[in-house]
């Protein structure tokens, strides 16, 4: 699991570096889960972690009645814009479908792209710049 957390700790260091509150090797463990939230997948090329997305139980930006969220989505800098995320987001949207868990969500400051590619629809837009997406996995 290091070479996930450290492309976590990569990508966002004021969560996951040594200043910040984030514990990237705690969450990867708690990702691990074969069953219930949370859940993790990881995207590896070549025996190299290229990417992970997971899906919890909250995330930032969630209001009462949002349960289910898509959260983590990362790929290696030198990778992106080749598929990798959508493949990412497809592995999420298809357990969703798979064990019927109704709207999911996504919270994001740039990847607004990628979720309106795939049908995600925009539902709010928050202060501090991040957007709030929906996919009903139906």
């Amino acid at each position: 699991m290091r070479p996930a957390a450290a492309l976590m700790i990569e990508n966002w260091p004021e969560w996951y570096g040594p200043f910040g509150p984030g514990n990237a090797l705690a969450d990867l463990g708690a990702r691990s889960q074969l069953s219930g939230l949370p859940w993790g997948v990881l995207a590896v090329l070549d025996d190299m972690v290229v990417g992970t997305v997971a899906m919890a139980g909250e995330s930032h930006g969630a209001v009462d009645g949002e349960d289910k969220w898509l959260v983590g989505l990362v790929v290696r800098k030198v990778l992106r814009k080749q598929g990798i995320g959508g493949l990412l987001v497809e592995a999420v949207e298809q357990k969703a479908r798979t064990e019927g868990l109704g709207n999911i969500h996504a919270t994001t400051k740039s990847a607004s792209g990628l979720f309106v590619r795939r049908g995600w629809q925009s539902i709010r837009d928050l202060a501090d710049g991040h957007g709030v997406f929906r996919f009903s996995p139906t």
